[in-house]
């Protein structure tokens, strides 16, 4: 039986066992509620991730780049080792074809875009297996203009999407990865200021085996300044991004890919940076969050800097009507690296909208942070650009944190280890040179990467999200109907 039968399996037996209590104690609530529960993993099981490719041009009739120099590159990687970097690499393939061992990684860099699936085998603890890759995009300027990293991701059946708007000068595109061998339908729905948002036939996509599916919203979704889609499915699981690109009339305003975060009443948003000087109002964050449910939510926030946890000013006791997202300007920030806490009296979802701008009349660059699940080991892909990991505890007491850095050729680079107190954010900022990094906490953490780059006419900014095994991620929704 393979993995993906299993999960099958495993969802009608439970699916079946829910139906039965429903039934038998005529639970009047319908409200999801987050449960905490052990984890097994069969040691016998591959590990896998999906790679979904990279930026694709969506405008038709863009800005006139007959005058500029857009210098767009595409750079993909996929990793794989064992926790402690110790020992022979682990065996990954990629789409089939075998991954290249350098050291004790399997580590390989190509030119353009990236579709197909990473595996490697657990053989014994799974924990102690990583994998991580990506597709970068790059332009310099022109209607791309920006940085944002595709990330390969775990397939899952239930992922929210928070971020970007729709309207005139937006453009959103949903990619969907299918692993498994059997195709898997799909249900989206979107949420604005508002309430729910019409998607009609695209609500259901049906993605067939080991394809990617790309999915606009454009002309779709009616126009919101803010949003967010819920993935979700049956049977089977998929790799779900979104691709936004946006422009301020003949200003390029950001590209970015919007990954899965998790939902729940206690999150964590990792990698929140704050810029200061006459450009900081310009760069200030925005946080959004988003109710499913349907009931008002109220969500207090909190703010962790490099020394403690405080109340974020204006953000106790904010109501967000069932249905709807609200977005809260972050300005007021102090400089540097933050994470973010939110609890709420029921479920939601939120994300931090990210930008880089030089002036007023200069372009803008974006990224997307989500809220992260707790780990204790992790790997991220960034690309060559100017880096931080940023961490912080996700329980009681510090956390040691050790990265490391790894280069463009999969040699590895000096270590780097922080203490990070109770309830603060550090950040471990990476060596010119790298494009990956591979870390271990003695606590659990969550954690994020944030890259910065120099771009005509200012800065790109980029966060990506790190591979989290599967075993070390113990809080999943269980939704009751």
């Amino acid at each position: 039986m393979n993995r993906m039968q299993r999960l099958i399996s495993g969802v009608a037996v439970l699916a079946a066992a829910a139906g039965s209590c429903v039934l038998a104690l005529a639970l009047p609530h319908s409200e999801p509620i987050s449960v905490a529960a052990e984890r097994v993993v069969s040691s016998s099981e591959p590990i896998t991730i999906v790679c979904s490719g990279g930026l694709s041009r969506t405008f038709e009739n863009g800005l006139d780049v007959t005058e500029v120099t857009e210098d767009v590159r595409v750079e993909s990687w996929v990793l794989g080792t064992k926790d402690g970097l110790e020992g022979a690499a682990p065996t990954v393939t990629f789409s089939g074809s075998g991954v290249a061992a350098v050291g004790p990684l399997a580590f390989e860099a190509s030119s353009g875009a990236r579709e197909g699936a990473a595996t490697t085998q657990a053989d014994g603890n799974p924990e102690q297996i990583l994998l991580a890759g990506g597709t970068l995009h790059v332009a310099s300027d022109g209607d791309l203009r920006g940085t944002a990293m595709n990330p390969c991701q775990s397939a899952s059946m239930d992922q929210w999407l928070v971020g970007s708007q729709s309207g005139v000068g937006t453009s959103n595109e949903i990619l969907l990865a299918n692993p498994g061998l059997t195709p898997v339908t799909v249900r989206l729905a979107a949420y604005g200021s508002v309430g729910r948002l019409d998607l009609g036939s695209s609500s259901r996509v049906t993605v067939d085996a080991q394809t990617v599916q790309r999915v606009s919203l454009d002309g779709i979704v009616e126009s919101d300044s803010r949003i967010a889609v819920h993935v979700t499915t049956d049977a089977g699981a998929v790799a779900a991004s979104m691709q936004e690109i946006t422009l301020d009339g003949a200003r390029a305003a950001g590209v970015s890919f919007v990954t899965p975060g998790q939902s729940g009443t206690d999150l964590i948003i990792p990698g929140i940076n704050a810029t200061e000087g006459q450009t900081a109002n310009l760069e200030a964050p925005t946080l959004r969050i988003v109710n499913p449910g349907t009931q008002a939510a109220t969500v207090d926030v909190y703010t962790r800097d490099d020394d403690e946890e405080e109340e974020l000013a204006g953000g106790q006791g904010l109501t967000v009507a069932p249905g709807t997202v609200l977005d809260l300007s972050l300005a007021g920030l102090s400089p540097g690296f933050h994470s973010l806490r939110l609890r709420s009296s029921s479920e939601i979802a939120a994300g931090v909208e990210l930008h880089r701008q030089s002036g007023d009349t200069a372009p803008r660059d974006i990224a997307w942070a989500t809220a992260r699940p707790a780990q204790e080991t992790g790997a991220v892909v960034t690309g060559p650009l100017h880096g931080a990991l940023v961490v912080t505890p996700t329980t009681a007491g510090e956390a040691m944190v050790t990265a490391t850095p790894i280069a463009a050729d999969g040699s590895l680079l000096d270590e780097i280890t922080v203490t990070v107190p109770e309830a603060s954010t550090a950040s471990l900022s990476l060596p010119e040179g790298a494009v990956a990094v591979v870390f271990r906490a003695d606590a659990p953490i969550a954690a994020a990467a944030v890259t910065q780059s120099a771009v005509t006419d200012g800065n790109a900014i980029d966060w990506v999200a790190p591979f989290a095994p599967d075993s070390q991620v113990m809080t999943r929704r269980v939704a009751v109907d």
